[in-house]
């Protein structure tokens, strides 16, 4: 879900975040994509008593929602970094976003720096 996408769905991204806040915990597999994701562009999360981190958060139910089965996953064209992104963008983190996608210079080449 890019910009595009949030302004001519705003019912649908109400939805995932207002999910992504419901959430209390996260399969163990997801958090560690998030935090080995994270890791690789400097990017810290914050501890919280009250459930996880909002971006691995919103991972959670982008991943959840696109990657229905290993199948799908592979070939769906949407790639954890790829969600990670899209994660960042939806929460506005502009500053991570950037640091992201410099980390990862072969998923988001210059060509395509406002791919997102």
């Amino acid at each position: 879900m890019n910009l595009e996408t949030r302004n001519t769905e705003p019912t649908k991204y109400a939805d995932l975040m207002a999910r992504a806040r419901g959430l209390k915990s996260v399969e163990p597999s997801t958090l560690i994509n998030a935090k080995a994701l994270a890791k690789v562009a400097g990017i810290e999360f914050k501890n919280s008593q009250n459930g996880p981190d909002p971006r691995v958060a919103l991972y959670a139910v982008l991943r959840a929602d696109s990657f229905t089965s290993a199948d799908e996953a592979h070939s769906g064209g949407l790639t954890d970094q790829k969600l990670f992104a899209e994660t960042l963008q939806m929460l506005g983190e502009t500053a991570a976003l950037e640091k992201f996608k410099a980390a990862y210079p072969l998923i988001f080449p210059e060509k395509n720096k406002n791919y997102l």
